[in-house]
């Protein structure tokens, strides 16, 4: 059986296991939602300034910390396709996107796009080219840099 200090190593997460100091958020306001999460190992994650943990769960490709971190913060990530045109909104969030095609994770990617299209019309087209880049053209770029 692997120790504790182990199992704290070998995790991704681990720098944020220290509580952030609650001030104003350079990003936004502070955060409505304080977001923490027990680590595998027991530990407990916080989220900071800048949405850190969120980056490293989607580049991971840690869907089960995925759904942890949208059943405490549903409004991590607004659905795209309900924001009007021209929010510029759409660009910041159509990063997770980005990241997730970027960093090779699929599942990742599954959840962002199942979780941001919950009641889409199923009819019209999904497309991320208002946050200037096209899902696909992303990820080929990834798989095409693993194929050499």
């Amino acid at each position: 059986m692997a120790s504790s200090l182990l199992l704290k190593a070998e995790s991704p997460y681990r720098e944020f296991t220290r509580k952030p100091i609650n001030k104003y958020n350079t990003h936004g306001p502070p955060f409505d939602v304080p977001v923490t999460i027990t680590d595998r190992d027991g530990s407990l994650l916080h989220e900071r300034e800048g949405r850190g943990l969120l980056y490293t769960i989607v580049t991971h490709n840690d869907v089960e910390f995925l759904e942890k971190y949208f059943a405490i913060d549903p409004r991590a990530i607004p659905n795209l396709f309900e924001l009007p045109d021209g929010d510029e909104a759409i660009c910041d969030f159509g990063n997770w996107f980005r990241n997730a095609a970027e960093s090779g994770s699929l599942g990742t990617l599954q959840t962002l796009l199942n979780y941001t299209t919950k009641g889409h019309d199923t009819t019209k087209p999904i497309r991320l080219i208002r946050a200037n880049f096209q899902l696909l053209n992303a990820f080929y770029a990834y798989t095409s840099l693993l194929a050499c």
